[in-house]
């Protein structure tokens, strides 16, 4: 089955969609303007006047904020998950800062009527700003009308209620930068009802992957800006700023299309290797930040795609479960190995943890792809044409200068994400399928 055109739609869709996001961000740039220099109130700082953001999200929204969450730390701003395994109790002066691309998820839905009624702070990233999560982030000063909400399956209905004259002070006084809360509503297009009806066999339908893709883009630019707005002691137009590295992104993303398109041959071989009925185990790894947050990216699209069953099984290898996985594989006699078993590594290095599982696929005999930019490395030439170079960004932008915290450009996403294209198409399934949860 070729699979190259549904690929190269999908990157054409991409690179169109940074384009789009530009036009978000001109559009809203008074809004991140005033997100940036909210950023200020949440820098880390000693004694009991410590303020926290809460970023959150579910599913690949909740991938993106993990790296937002990451980004914000090293930044040295008080950032924790909400979904990270700890206790974790907001207190005034806090913000809830959830990702919803349909502002119909239910537990955000909930977490934010909560933290209203707690009085905290709400702002959030989604695709219209006349959706439910929109709506509440809207209202959140004067309280909450009721509404409900829909799914497939069932209805929930939520009661309102109106914020007393007091519990309005104390907002404004624990807030008092807050002017409009509607500013705290940041409207990232990617979802289909906002920027087109595509059909499923072309995209990765219903749009969401090109949201989460843009609230990437979105989160780097405004913490590249606060950056640079806080080393130039608060002098930068922030306006200004977040337009600029909304240009430098675009380009970015448009400059490393060519040399991707270059390998779709390469993407389609891999894509009809690993979907072949024999192999009944794909091992992605993917370590870091980053490249780790794309690595269970590219594992959620493969369960959607069908690689969720005993015999057809998709695993992102960690530090949990690396010890039982290669137990596992070593247990499997080499012809099982060579036969139905892939590996995929993707490391933009090739380095360190990455290399040591690449050389141990190679040494269990297991065939498997690199994704990386050193092609040079021992590891890579020895992979021959099983390697796909990611081209080098033109963004090379450290927090702080440590390498491994770095923004980096989004054509590694945007590559895995067209993949996973290509597998939703050659398993004949979309991502609105009925699929156990795994």
């Amino acid at each position: 089955m070729n699979i190259v055109s549904t690929i190269k739609a999908n990157m054409s869709f991409y690179l169109a969609q940074a384009q789009i996001l530009r036009n978000d961000i001109e559009r809203q740039d008074y809004k991140l303007e005033r997100r940036i220099r909210d950023l200020e109130n949440y820098k880390k700082a000693d004694g009991e006047g410590q303020r926290t953001i809460f970023p959150d999200g579910l599913g690949r929204s909740g991938f993106m904020e993990l790296i937002t969450t990451s980004d914000y730390q090293v930044s040295g701003i008080h950032a924790i998950h909400q979904s990270d395994e700890v206790t974790t109790k907001w207190k005034k002066g806090d913000k809830y800062e959830p990702n919803s691309g349909s502002g119909t998820n239910i537990p955000i839905i909930n977490k934010t009527v909560r933290a209203i009624e707690d009085g905290i702070l709400v702002g959030c990233l989604t695709s219209s700003d006349k959706n439910p999560q929109a709506e509440l982030v809207k209202g959140q000063i004067e309280g909450i009308k009721p509404f409900a909400i829909k799914t497939r399956k069932n209805s929930f209905s939520y009661g309102g209620f109106e914020k007393t004259v007091q519990e309005k002070e104390q907002f404004k006084s624990s807030y008092p930068w807050v002017e409009n809360p509607e500013d705290h509503v940041i409207v990232v297009s990617g979802r289909n009802e906002v920027i087109g009806n595509f059909d499923e066999d072309t995209g990765l339908g219903p749009g969401g992957n090109w949201y989460e893709w843009g609230t990437r883009f979105v989160d780097d630019v405004c913490t590249i800006s606060f950056n640079e707005w806080m080393r130039s002691n608060k002098q930068k137009d922030l306006k200004q700023e977040v337009k600029d590295w909304a240009f430098k992104y675009a380009e970015d993303i448009r400059l490393s299309y060519r040399p991707m398109i270059d390998q779709l041959d390469k993407l389609e071989r891999m894509v009809e290797d690993i979907s072949k009925k024999e192999i009944e185990l794909t091992i992605i790894s993917a370590v870091g930040e980053r490249s780790g947050i794309e690595g269970k990216s590219l594992r959620m699209r493969a369960g959607h795609a069908g690689f969720h069953l005993p015999d057809k099984r998709a695993i992102h290898i960690d530090s949990i479960n690396k010890p039982r996985l290669k137990a596992e594989v070593e247990a499997f006699n080499e012809e099982y190995r060579k036969n139905n078993v892939r590996g995929i590594v993707i490391s933009n290095s090739l380095r360190t943890e990455s290399k040591e599982n690449a050389e141990w696929l190679e040494s269990q005999k297991i065939p498997f792809w690199i994704f990386t930019q050193n092609t040079e490395s021992d590891v890579a030439r020895r992979n021959g044409d099983k390697v796909v170079e990611l081209p080098k960004s033109t963004i090379n932008y450290p927090i702080r200068k440590i390498p491994e915290y770095i923004i980096s450009p989004l054509i590694g996403l945007t590559v895995y994400d067209c993949a996973g294209a290509g597998l939703l198409k050659i398993m004949k399934r979309t991502v609105t399928d009925e699929h156990p949860i795994n």
